[in-house]
């Protein structure tokens, strides 16, 4: 019996070998090289459009302390960042849409009128397809917890990043100094996303997150609500930029949204995916500054329920991200293992 099982194993170790040396191979050619310029590219997008609309707290707590606008309610001024934030996101599944069927198909066929009739068709086969797959996403369990996690972060994110300015303002300081607190949670974003992501290729994209998100609500109900002085602000703007956001944020580079989306439901379903995250973040994006305004007290400390509701939004969204990961473990004990959240949907689709 050994004589006989030998030669069977033998080419099948041989082929899995190979396999394995072709996937490095590919794992090398794809690291690096022309790929950081990509990553600085990318860097500099970021630094021309997402900056410029995270520096809104210190436009929002000039046009409040200032008076710029006679007439103009503070819920106003709070749909100016908040509109600017939610386009973004509303125009992303638009932008991605239209390039695949007008800058892919209509750039590179130039005899696009000859091979109308086939494009149309393979254009109507395609939408249906995109179509069936956000049916799939949206009744997958994991993809509902994650998309929920994100809806939840990014009201906390958002909470944060508009009202430590005017938060600063409210407890004595200069608007200079709040401008000051602005920027060190941008520098601490800077900072604190890379080594998120550089740890989450080592830990798990998901573990990482979900750690970091906690940490956000951590530090809100911990530093944010006892800042009363610049010092603390100036510490809690520092780790909480690290944090903040790690979760939804559109940046491929340096962010988790997109990757870890791959890794659950593949390539195939990642640009329906990320449309659907982007189009639902648009809501709380738009709406979640005028709530932070609604909910300031009229005496000291003004800002201390909005910093309990940030901390909040930030742990139970950890709890959504987290919620796959506990029923795949109850699913693994009864089923066995799946390779992917839609590993146990496709034997029945």
């Amino acid at each position: 019996m050994r004589l006989q099982s030998t030669p069977r194993l033998l080419p099948q170790k041989k082929t899995l070998e190979k396999n394995n040396l072709h996937e490095r191979l590919l794992r090398d050619e794809h690291d690096g090289g022309y790929g950081w310029v990509c990553v600085v590219c990318q860097l500099m997008i970021t630094a021309s459009t997402w900056a410029v609309n995270g520096a809104f707290g210190v436009y929002i707590t000039h046009y409040i302390s200032t008076n710029a606008f006679p007439g103009t309610s503070e819920i106003a001024y709070s749909f100016i960042g908040g509109l600017s934030q939610s386009q973004i996101l509303l125009i992303a599944p638009l932008v991605t849409h239209t390039t695949r069927l007008f800058g892919t198909l209509g750039l590179s066929h130039h005899g696009y009128f000859a091979l109308l009739r086939s494009t149309l068709i393979g254009t109507s086969t395609s939408s249906r397809l995109r179509t069936r797959l956000t049916l799939v996403l949206s009744e997958d369990r994991s993809f509902f917890s994650f998309r929920h996690g994100c809806f939840l972060s990014i009201i906390g994110y958002t909470c944060v990043l508009f009202s430590l300015p005017d938060n600063a303002v409210r407890i004595g300081l200069t608007a200079h100094q709040g401008s000051i607190l602005g920027a060190l949670a941008n520098l601490g974003m800077a900072i604190g996303r890379p080594i998120v992501g550089y740890f989450s290729d080592r830990v798990g994209r998901l573990n990482m997150v979900m750690s970091a998100t906690l940490l956000a609500g951590i530090w809100c109900l911990r530093f944010w609500t006892s800042g009363t002085s610049y010092s603390a602000l100036l510490a809690f703007s520092i780790l909480g930029g690290t944090t903040i956001g790690t979760c939804w944020a559109t940046n491929a580079a340096s962010r988790m949204v997109g990757p870890m989306l791959a890794d659950g439901f593949g390539v195939k379903l990642l640009p329906s995916a990320l449309s659907i995250i982007w189009t639902i973040s648009a809501v709380p994006s738009a709406f979640a500054e005028a709530m932070a305004l609604g909910l300031r007290r009229t005496q000291a400390p003004v800002y201390l329920d909005v910093q309990i509701f940030a901390g909040c939004m930030f742990i139970v969204a950890t709890l959504f991200l987290g919620a796959p990961e506990i029923q795949r473990e109850k699913d693994t004990q009864i089923n066995g293992p799946f390779p992917n959240p839609m590993a146990r949907q496709g034997s029945t689709r």
